[in-house]
């Protein structure tokens, strides 16, 4: 277990799975105060030693609010071998490609890549990495399956990455974490 932002309990529920309870956490409505209605909790946890290299180990969380259905999280996705976690896909956008990222999160660089890379979409393609505002920081092309790409003026936090075809049309989407 590590920092949480507010008192957290830890169970461990079966062998694959995690419950952090906030009791009584009382978060105000985002509405009514933004800053003031987030919490989290951060953990690690030690893979399995006899994990065989390039097995994929797959992490997913449900946020239940009270007694309402669960807010759904990114899947998130390491490939044992390779940098902590080496991609993120949203389930809500089933129709996407998906940007995998490794590191992440990273400190000096990072590599995207589109494992399904078409060949078929329309060129030129571009990537874009903005902030959780969309504020755009980097806007490069993307010719291959693979970039490398450092970490230069990005600012620390949450980063979204688009793919766009020569039309404009997002074909890929991904999230980075710059530490």
């Amino acid at each position: 277990m590590g920092a949480a932002s507010h008192p957290v309990q830890l169970n461990v529920r079966g062998e694959h799975e995690l419950v952090f309870t906030f009791e009584n956490i009382l978060l105000p409505d985002s509405n009514i105060n933004e800053v003031a209605s987030h919490g989290f909790v951060k953990y690690s946890i030690r893979q399995k030693a006899d994990n065989p290299y390039g097995a994929v180990i797959h992490n997913r969380a449900g946020i239940y609010f009270d007694f309402n259905l669960p807010v759904m999280t990114n899947e998130t996705w390491h490939t044992v071998g390779l940098p902590i976690v080496s991609g993120v896909f949203s389930a809500n956008d089933e129709n996407l490609m998906q940007l995998r990222v490794s590191p992440n999160p990273f400190a000096d660089w990072f590599w995207v890549e589109i494992p399904e890379f078409a060949s078929g979409v329309r060129r030129p393609l571009t990537l874009e990495v903005s902030d959780l505002t969309g504020r755009l920081f980097l806007k490069t092309n993307f010719e291959n399956q693979r970039i490398r790409l450092e970490r230069g003026a990005l600012p620390a936090g949450m980063l979204l990455l688009h793919l766009r075809d020569a039309s404009g049309s997002v074909l890929a989407i991904g999230r980075a974490v710059a530490r």
